[in-house]
This record gives structure tokens, C-alpha cells and sequence, in this order.
């Protein structure tokens, strides 16, 4: 029953972040006065978003529809340790990019610079989450997940102290983006505290919307990640942990892109337009 209502929950809130997602990425795809250097950030984490909302998606598409319980994945292990790398990447990949926003955003409020650095962007947003996602091969960390042990693959359930590898590999990641994430994002408000005031501070509410991403990665992926370290077994952590991991991608959508992008684009029939000729907006460099 728990399995059925995580593969239940994903298809629903997943398949809303596939949707939530894929707008984005049409919007950035199509209009190319919407690529500021802020969202050519921001769709990375988008990109990286879907890729896991997917492969997340597809697994539990797969639960519901095989009748085989003799199949396992695992008995195919490229594609089971190809899916397990590719989950692992995209997760850290997007929590990643999370940490160059923040330090896009300090650096312009701090010191107006809006330079895209693109070698240390990519070090950091692809690099080393692609050396996190590879180092688990040498200690044959990858292989059935609990959550679907037919259809998916991921830190491997049956490896004796797995949680020690998924703390390595992955917490200890996600808890270090949510501390640094958490306090950039403090000392971007104290900078527009101190040049705008309380008062204007207060008019633009939208700014504590910048508190938001972090608590949703504790939420979404840290608190599970601590409780899994305590080894609580009971039900309702894996069913709210993939509930939360499924919604990632639609309030990443919602929070990064929505409110810009419904200032700049209409529905005209079954067509999206610019509402405005042109968009001022800051050139890459």
C-alpha cells in the first residue's frame, strides 16, 4: 500500500513539476528577450529539475504498469546504474546552481557586478556534482531503491550502512546548500535593509521570497535525509519525503520564473506572445 500511494503522489505532483518545468524552459526556448542573466541561471536548475522529475516519474510509471514481479531493474545494470548516476546528478546539479543564484544576486546588490562567470559557474553547477554522482561507483554505493526495488534505481537499499554513502554523497551536500543558501540570502536583505529601509523593505514582500528556496530544500530533501540518518522506520517519512521531492520542480517554476514570466507573456489563442515589444535587460558577459 505505501508503495502505491508514492507511486500515486508522484505521478500527480510530479507530473505537475514536468509540467511547471517544461512552461519554463518553452518560455526560455522561444523568447529570447526573456534571457536575462538571472534566468540563464535559473534554467539550469529548471533543466536539472525535470531530468529528476522524470526519471522519478517514469519509475513509478513502471511500478504501476508491470505485472512482473520477478522483473527488476537491476537485472539491466547499465540502464539501472545509468538511472541511479543521472538521479543523483540532477538532484545535486539543481541544489547547485541554487548556491550561484544566491551569489549572483549578493554580488549585484552588494557590488552591481552582474558578470555571468561561466568557468566557475560550471566548476561548481556541473563538476562537482558530476564527481558526487560518480564517486558512489567505486564503492558500489548504486542498486535498488526501497521505494520501487522493480522499477528503480538509486543508492542501493540492500548495501549494509548504505545511509553512511547517501550521507557522503548527498545530505552533507543538500544541508551545506541550505546553509550557505540561507545565509546569502540573509545578508541580501540586510543590504537592501540598509539602502532601502524597513519601510520600502516591507513594500516589496517579494523579496522574503528568497527564504523560501531554502526551506524548501530542508524540507524537501534535508529533513528526509536527517530522519533517514536516525533510522525512523515508519511509513509516512518515505510517502512525504517523495510528496515533497515530486513538488520541487513546480515551486522551483513558481518561485524563480512564474511572477517575470506573467508580466512578460500572454496566451494569445493557443499561442504564447510578448506582452511588451521590448524587455530592458541586463547583457550577459
Amino acid at each position: 500500500m505505501p508503495q502505491l500511494f508514492i507511486a500515486i503522489e508522484i505521478l500527480i505532483l510530479g507530473g505537475l513539476s514536468i509540467i511547471g518545468c517544461s512552461f519554463v524552459i518553452y518560455c526560455y526556448w522561444k523568447f529570447n528577450v526573456l534571457r536575462t542573466d538571472q534566468l540563464k541561471i535559473v534554467i539550469h536548475i529548471i533543466i536539472f529539475d525535470l531530468i529528476q522529475q522524470i526519471l522519478l516519474f517514469s519509475s513509478a510509471v513502471a511500478f504501476l504498469v508491470i505485472d512482473n514481479q520477478e522483473f527488476k531493474l537491476s537485472d539491466y545494470p547499465i540502464i539501472c546504474y545509468g538511472q541511479a548516476a543521472l538521479l543523483q546528478y540532477s538532484l545535486l546539479a539543481s541544489t547547485a546552481w541554487t548556491t550561484l543564484i544566491a551569489n549572483n544576486l549578493y554580488r549585484t546588490v552588494k557590488y552591481g557586478d552582474r558578470t555571468y562567470r561561466k568557468m566557475v559557474y560550471s566548476m561548481i553547477g556541473f563538476l562537482f556534482p558530476l564527481i558526487m554522482s560518480l564517486l558512489p561507483f567505486a564503492f558500489d554505493a548504486y542498486g535498488v531503491s526501497a521505494a520501487f526495488p522493480m522499477s528503480m534505481c538509486s543508492f542501493n537499499s540492500n548495501k549494509p550502512k548504505i545511509r553512511y554513502f547517501i550521507l557522503v554523497f548527498q545530505d552533507v551536500p543538500i544541508w551545506s546548500t541550505f546553509v550557505y543558501n540561507a545565509i546569502i540570502f540573509t545578508l541580501v536583505i540586510k543590504e537592501l535593509y540598509d539602502h532601502l529601509g524597513s519601510k520600502c523593505l516591507a513594500e516589496n514582500k517579494q523579496i522574503f521570497l528568497l527564504f523560501l528556496y531554502p526551506f524548501l530544500v530542508a524540507v524537501c530533501w534535508g529533513m528526509p535525509a536527517m530522519i533517514n540518518q536516525f533510522k525512523v522506520d515508519a511509513t509516512v517519512w518515505p510517502i512525504i519525503s517523495f510528496g515533497f521531492g515530486s513538488l520541487i520542480g513546480l515551486l522551483d517554476s513558481y518561485l524563480y520564473c512564474y511572477l517575470s514570466l506573467v508580466r512578460s507573456v500572454k496566451w494569445v489563442g493557443f499561442s504564447l506572445e510578448l506582452k511588451i515589444e521590448s524587455i530592458e535587460m541586463s547583457p550577459l558577459k
